[in-house]
């Protein structure tokens, strides 16, 4: 049978004189109430025991082990347990917090990747940047204001502390400034687009005012258009239907014109010429010599422009000129011997050659392999030689000249001087 004493151990207790012997078999097994051990008030009171930081004094005993009632846990205790355990909300903002450096880390690789593409000359690496500020910087703005607005809540319910305390500070920090980017990105491509369109727009008014009066008086002479032509100062050439007067300042309308020649300035420069159908016989050969030497001067006729590809003008699939170079010496000695010569130009120093159209030539010849330009047209033909090979072929024009002189006159020009005849039968050589 189960005994239960309540009663506390026996060095514990004060002898009381009125309690009589009892027996454990006389109770019937029953649990014996303890009585009081300070009936008598005058007896002496026992010392205080020291509070010890052991277990608490057993209650009761159960099968000879002695237990104590376990004291009931308030809510106060169960909140303060809750909020020492890690919360899951904390993966979240991990989770934010990864995204925030991967968009980072995607946006820098792939600019420093479109940059090193533009240095090289790939062309479009414009239109990735473009692609990153609208959505890349945008979305990573989004999830640094999801965290801005979250973290600070999370801090205050959970107060983080250590290592924790600083990463939350650290992540709050970098969203701010993510956000205040995303937000000068949206900025910039919204209100800064307008602003700038109306800068490029005042731009073009402005720019078109100086079209119209740089180009006020366009009319210029036959002569002035060869000079500017053989000068290489020209870099269109327009002819065939030129009556579009429509706008002034355009150009297109030399046919109209009381001289037969339009010149057009673009940004203050020197442009192209427009001339009438009347002109063409004789500017047309001029031009295409000149088309020879000087770069980019590029011909409009019949609606359209010629292209140039491969040291050749080509009008709709078809060879209009070449400005390939090189011709060799027997080639040159060939020309000169059948009188198809005008002049043999050479130099000795090229800075004593005064005309730009004439020093492009020959210095067109000196970078050629075989030192020798053959300029073939209307009205005059030239035979260009480099340095060696003026003092190569120049006695060789002499003894020409005076075979060829019923058939026609090779004048020989080195430097800044040229061999006239003067008087007739007598060549005499005399500065430029």
């Amino acid at each position: 049978m189960l005994k239960v004493k309540t009663n506390m151990p026996e060095d514990n207790q004060q002898p009381n004189p009125k309690s009589s012997p009892t027996d454990d078999s006389a109770n019937g097994g029953q649990i014996i109430q303890p009585t009081s051990i300070n009936a008598n008030p005058a007896s002496p009171q026992p010392l205080p025991t020291p509070a010890m930081q052991t277990a608490p004094l057993p209650t009761g005993v159960v099968n000879g082990q002695p237990f104590s009632q376990q004291t009931p846990v308030s809510s106060g205790q169960i909140e303060q347990l809750y909020d020492q355990k890690p919360s899951k909300w904390r993966y979240f903002f991990i989770v934010l917090g990864t995204l925030q450096a991967a968009g980072i880390a995607l946006f820098f690789l792939v600019m420093f990747w479109a940059s090193q593409q533009a240095k090289a000359g790939v062309s479009g690496t414009e239109f990735i940047a473009l692609i990153l500020f609208v959505t890349v910087v945008p979305a990573v703005a989004i999830i640094s204001l999801v965290n801005l607005i979250g973290l600070p809540i999370y801090m205050r319910k959970h107060k983080p502390h250590g290592k924790g305390l600083i990463f939350c500070i650290l992540s709050l920090v970098i969203s701010g400034l993510l956000v205040l980017y995303g937000a000068y990105n949206v900025y910039g491509l919204t209100v800064y687009p307008k602003k700038l369109s109306e800068e490029s727009r005042q731009k073009s008014e402005h720019s078109q005012q100086e079209f119209a009066a740089a180009n006020a008086k366009p009319e210029i002479t036959k002569e002035e258009a060869i000079q500017l032509l053989m000068t290489c100062k020209l870099i269109g050439f327009y002819y065939t239907n030129q009556t579009d007067k429509s706008d002034p300042a355009n150009g297109g309308w030399g046919e109209l014109s009381s001289t037969g020649v339009v010149l057009t300035k673009v940004d203050g420069q020197l442009s192209r010429i427009s001339i009438a159908d009347k002109l063409i016989p004789e500017l047309l050969p001029i031009a295409r010599e000149a088309q020879k030497t000087c770069a980019n001067l590029q011909f409009w006729h019949d609606g359209t422009y010629e292209q140039y590809k491969d040291g050749k003008w080509y009008f709709k699939g078809v060879v209009v000129n070449s400005t390939q170079s090189g011709k060799t010496k027997d080639e040159a000695i060939n020309f000169m011997q059948n009188c198809k010569a005008d002049y043999f130009v050479g130099y000795t120093d090229i800075n004593l050659v005064k005309d730009a159209n004439t020093k492009s030539w020959l210095n067109k010849a000196e970078q050629s392999s075989t030192g020798i330009e053959i300029s073939e047209g209307s009205p005059s033909s030239y035979v260009f030689a480099s340095k060696s090979m003026t003092t190569a072929l120049q006695d060789t024009a002499r003894q020409f000249r005076q075979s060829c002189y019923n058939t026609k006159k090779l004048y020989i020009t080195i430097d800044d001087w040229i061999e006239t005849e003067y008087p007739q039968g007598k060549w005499t050589r005399v500065k430029q």
